[in-house]
């Protein structure tokens, strides 16, 4: 089958592409699909849009492999499968509005709770006006709404005082004028749960900081990943593990994910479950914590892959499609 392999190829290790992929994981991901035995066409996204849609259209793809997250505007995880669906091209992964819903870190938020999913207080700030409406004791997190990758986050985004609020989240919001989210501060562990059609959500995986971080930032994700042990299963007690998948599975189906994701929650030291965020395009370079849920139902990386493929091809069922 062809497949067009569609990414944002990141150029330089600077915050602003921290969510693009390295060209070690285009090639990872290009070699998995080719062990399948598809034809993969490289299609990078970050060209001028008429030139991506004309290589896009030419290479007459029989599905669109997408892992492209646009590079400006809050819909430009949207952008890609819209173009998808108005080019009548089959596609992985979720559609434009849980791309653009998930992207909203505030908005999934408030479906997880409507939906009865604990999840931190939290207020998003757009001006420094909108402080004076903050009722959230501290300790507090600051955090950009509308960006994946701990862009933004780092470890003096914490903040213990009124004070430490203010000026943490004015610093922010000069930085990510599309808005802040200022939320509860949970101490405790990070976990995530990864979601992969048919199997659903897989198990826990926690992230184990060497240097005893108390979360996890951007230094330690993009600039010290050796500095982060992948645990699967994580550590959780057999009530804690099933409230987990519950509770993820849940935020799955409010936000409509399809074929993958993830989500990320804490588990605080009272043991409590709280839900941080969804991810509809997690990473898949060699080691992600996907591979390492999915290798627990005996899954490897080429058939994690061909698992999201093929979930796509049930949505979109293709002629060549075997």
């Amino acid at each position: 089958m062809r497949v067009a392999y569609v990414f944002n190829v990141q150029h330089e290790a600077a915050e602003a592409e921290a969510e693009f992929d390295t060209q070690e994981t285009v090639d990872y991901v290009a070699g998995l699909l080719d062990e399948l035995g598809h034809d993969v066409v490289l299609v990078d996204a970050g060209v001028p849009l008429p030139a991506f849609v004309e290589r896009l259209a030419s290479s007459a793809p029989d599905l669109v492999f997408n892992t492209a997250e646009g590079r400006t505007g809050t819909f430009r995880e949207a952008l890609y499968p819209s173009l998808y669906e108005e080019l009548g091209l089959p596609y992985t992964g979720s559609g434009p509005w849980t791309c653009a819903v998930t992207l909203d870190k505030g908005l999934t938020k408030v479906l997880a709770a409507a939906a009865g999913v604990a999840t931190p207080p939290s207020l998003l700030v757009q001006a420094s006006s909108d402080l004076d409406r903050l009722a959230i004791e501290p300790p507090l997190i600051v955090k950009p709404n509308f960006e994946g990758s701990s862009m933004g986050i780092r470890a003096g985004s914490v903040a213990v005082t009124a004070d430490d609020t203010r000026r943490v989240a004015e610093a922010a919001v000069e930085r990510f004028p599309d808005g802040v989210l200022v939320e509860q501060f949970v101490p405790g562990r990070d976990v995530s749960v990864a979601f992969l059609e048919p199997y659903g959500a897989l198990a826990a995986v926690e992230y184990v900081f060497a240097d005893h971080a108390a979360f996890y930032h951007y230094e330690l994700k993009n600039e010290r990943p050796d500095d982060v042990e992948v645990r699967v299963r994580a550590s959780l007690a057999d009530e804690q593990e099933a409230g987990l998948a519950a509770a993820a599975a849940t935020v799955f189906d409010a936000c409509s994910v399809r074929d993958f994701a993830r989500a990320d929650f804490r588990v605080a030291d009272d043991g409590t479950l709280w839900f941080l965020e969804v991810n509809a395009l997690p990473a898949l370079l060699e080691g992600a914590g996907i591979y390492a849920a999915a290798a627990e139902k005996g899954l490897t990386p080429a058939e994690t892959v061909g698992a999201i493929v093929d979930s796509a091809l049930r949505r979109h069922p293709t002629e060549v499609a075997t």
